[in-house]
């Protein structure tokens, strides 16, 4: 269990042991938080045969951990859910459950599922079946009006600097700095920029802002180097002008970093736009 859903999953545990879970959960929170590492661990509690706690010894637990368990069925894809995906994980969820206690059907990433998905999901989150329970995941608000309704909708918490690190050294191996950590944000992220060996990195980004500080970088150089990231390097130089911010309160830098600030966020706005010329804005942000 991910440390920074012990709390949340307490909570869950507790409604689902006296009979008050809703039969359709919406667990939303960023990209690389753990979504995709938690649902699991709720649908084994939801169909444990002793009293909900994961017991592992069950025959539930065992079919669980063996990946054959008949009662449980999971969507995911690299791109967009579509309608036939949907379809074949609500067969599963027909009639009675093999093991006759609970069923359960995640969907990971649901909100990229396609309107016609959606849709086809909507009569089951209507009118679900004897103790079937459905859990999504999302980044994202991207979901129809229609499915968010027929939701309880919970926000996952945050993990924290300090849990991110104890994370990282105790299952990784690996140590990160607080600016590492605040850089990348969620703990899987952080993960991926500790293993990834290529390409470019916080550090570097931060070596290239000194470096533009110092006049031993060009702003003009920066962007053209940087634009294959771009829209990473926004939400990075984001979160420098805000910790400036802070830094320079009641100093006369404050003015200056507070607008950067109120810039770079308009940046982002811009960065998704098609056809845009991401080197360009990014010199343009750090020539101002």
């Amino acid at each position: 269990m991910l440390s920074w859903f012990s709390a949340i999953d307490a909570q869950l545990i507790a409604r689902l042991q006296s009979h008050k879970l809703h039969h359709a959960l919406l667990l939303s929170g960023p990209s690389g938080l753990g979504k995709h590492a938690y649902l699991p661990e709720l649908a084994q509690a939801i169909l444990c045969q002793s009293k909900h706690s994961r017991c592992g010894t069950c025959q539930s637990c065992q079919l669980f951990a063996a990946g054959s368990h008949p009662d449980f069925y999971m969507i995911q894809s690299d791109k967009q859910i579509g309608v036939d995906d949907v379809r074949q994980g609500l067969e599963k969820l027909q009639g009675h459950a093999q093991l006759q206690q609970n069923k359960c059907l995640i969907i990971h990433a649901a909100d990229t599922m396609t309107e016609s998905a959606a849709n086809a999901l909507l009569k089951t989150l209507e009118e679900p079946t004897n103790n079937t329970f459905i859990i999504l995941s999302a980044s994202s608000a991207r979901l129809l009006p229609t499915i968010l309704s027929r939701c309880e909708k919970l926000t996952l918490p945050l993990a924290s600097v300090s849990e991110i690190q104890s994370w990282l050294t105790t299952e990784h191996n690996l140590s990160a700095n607080e600016a590492l950590v605040n850089a990348y944000a969620t703990p899987f992220k952080v993960l991926a920029a500790l293993e990834d060996s290529s390409g470019l990195t916080f550090a570097e980004f931060s070596d290239d802002i000194q470096a533009i500080q110092t006049g031993n970088l060009l702003p003009l150089h920066f962007g053209q180097k940087w634009q294959s990231k771009a829209i990473e390097c926004i939400g990075w130089l984001q979160h420098y002008y805000l910790q400036q911010t802070k830094l320079k309160m009641g100093t006369a830098d404050y003015t200056y970093f507070a607008q950067k600030l109120k810039l770079s966020t308009l940046t982002a706005s811009k960065m998704h736009h098609a056809g845009i010329n991401k080197a360009l804005l990014l010199s343009e942000l750090l020539s101002q």
